[in-house]
C-alpha cells in the first residue's frame, strides 16, 4: 500500500497498465511461485523429505521432480521437527540420490533449533534474508513453528487466515518462496485441497498449495495456484537415497488445438529430441510464433528441456 502525507494514494488503471513493475522472483519458474506455498500431506507421508529435496537440489542448480530453477537459490531451512543428527544423515544420503555435491548455499539455524515464530522472532529472521540475500525459506511444520495464541472472539477461520497472511505478506515483502509444511485431515474429501488440516482460512491465503501423496514408494503431489496450473505428479521415493524422484505428470487442464499440434509432432516418441526451429519446420510455421506454445508446455510439464536447447516429451501417466 502505497502511503502520501498519511493518506491513501490512487493510481488510475491507465498508469497501473503502463506502471513498470519487477517480475515475479520464482524459485522455480511456473512451479514454486514467490509468496506462500503450502505444502500439506500426512504424517509419514515424506513431504519433509520432499521439502529438503528441494532445498538441497535448489541450492545446488539440480534438477528435482522434472524441474529446475534458472539459478542455484540461496535457502534458509526451518526444521522444527529434527535433530541436526537426523539432518546431517539425511543431506548425505540425498545428496548421493540428486547427484550433488556442493550445497554450500543451503543454511540452517546453528544447533538446528528455531525458536517459534512470531512477528518479533519473522523481523529477526527478514535480517537474515536480507543480509543472506536468502531467495527461499522452508518452514518445517507450522504446528511447530507457531505460538498458540488464538484470539477470542474470532472465528477458527479469522485466526488462521490472520496467522497465514502474515506469513504471506512477509513472502512478498521479502521477494522469497516461503514453503510451509503443514499437514492434512485423515478424512479425504471431494476437492483435494480441503484436505488441508485447518479451515479454508489456511489454504485460502497462499499463494499456491500442494499435497503430497503417498503409497508405499509411490507418491502423488497435487499442486494448485494462482499462477499455476492445476497438475498432479507421480513421484517415486528412493528409500535408500531418501530422495523423489519424477516419474510423469497428469494434468487437468484441456490443452488448445495448438498446444496439442506441437505434442503431435513428437509422435509419442519419448527420445525423440527436438529445437524449436525443427518443430516450426514440421508444422510449417515461424519459430517466434511457436516459442510462446513451447513456453506453456513446458510450464505444464508436457515438454522437457535439455542443455542443449531441444525439448523432448515428458511421460503421462
Amino acid at each position: 500500500m502505497d502511503w502520501q502525507n498519511g493518506k491513501l494514494k490512487l493510481i488510475n488503471g491507465t498508469d497501473l497498465e503502463n506502471k513498470e513493475i519487477p517480475p515475479t522472483n520464482w524459485a522455480i519458474e511456473d512451479f514454486l511461485p514467490e509468496g506462500l506455498t503450502i505444502l500439506a500431506g500426512a504424517p509419514k507421508s515424506g513431504k519433509s523429505l520432499l521439502a529438503l529435496n528441494l532445498a538441497l537440489a535448489l541450492s545446488a542448480d539440480a534438477e528435482i521432480i522434472g524441474k529446475k530453477s534458472k539459478s542455484a537459490k540461496t535457502v534458509l531451512y526451518l526444521p522444527y521437527e529434527d535433530s541436526e543428527k537426523r539432518l546431517q544423515e539425511r543431506i548425505k544420503k540425498i545428496k548421493i540420490g540428486l547427484s550433488i555435491k556442493n550445497i554450500s548455499k543451503i543454511f540452517f539455524l546453528e544447533g538446528c533449533n528455531p525458536p517459534k515464530l512470531d512477528k518479533n522472532v519473522l523481523e529477526n529472521i527478514g535480517e537474515l534474508i536480507k543480509e543472506s540475500k536468502i531467495d527461499m525459506l522452508i518452514i518445517d511444520t507450522l504446528g511447530s513453528a507457531i505460538i498458540n495464541n488464538k484470539n477470542k472472539g474470532l472465528s477458527s477461520y479469522l485466526d488462521e487466515y490472520k496467522l497465514l497472511n502474515m506469513f504471506q505478506r512477509f513472502a512478498l515483502d521479502y521477494k522469497i518462496c516461503l514453503l510451509l509444511l503443514h499437514h492434512t485431515r485423515k478424512m479425504e474429501a471431494e476437492n483435494k485441497f480441503d484436505e488441508i488440516s485447518g479451515t479454508r482460512g489456511i489454504s485460502g491465503a497462499a499463494d499456491a498449495n500442494f499435497i503430497l501423496q503417498r503409497n508405499r514408494y509411490n507418491g502423488e503431489l497435487f499442486i494448485q495456484g494462482r499462477d499455476l496450473e492445476d497438475a498432479k505428479y507421480e513421484l517415486e521415493l528412493d528409500k535408500e537415497n531418501l530422495t523423489w524422484h519424477f516419474k510423469g505428470i497428469s494434468n487437468s487442464i484441456k490443452l488448445s488445438p495448438e498446444q496439442e499440434t506441437i505434442l503431435d509432432v513428437f509422435n509419442k516418441d519419448y527420445e525423440k529430441e527436438l529445437k524449436p526451429s525443427e518443430i516450426a519446420k514440421t508444422l510449417d510455421k515461424e519459430d517466434t510464433n511457436i516459442r510462446p506454445i513451447i513456453g506453456k508446455l513446458l510450464a505444464l510439464g508436457l515438454l522437457k528441456q535439455n542443455a542443449y536447447g531441444k525439448y523432448k516429451l515428458v511421460p503421462i501417466n
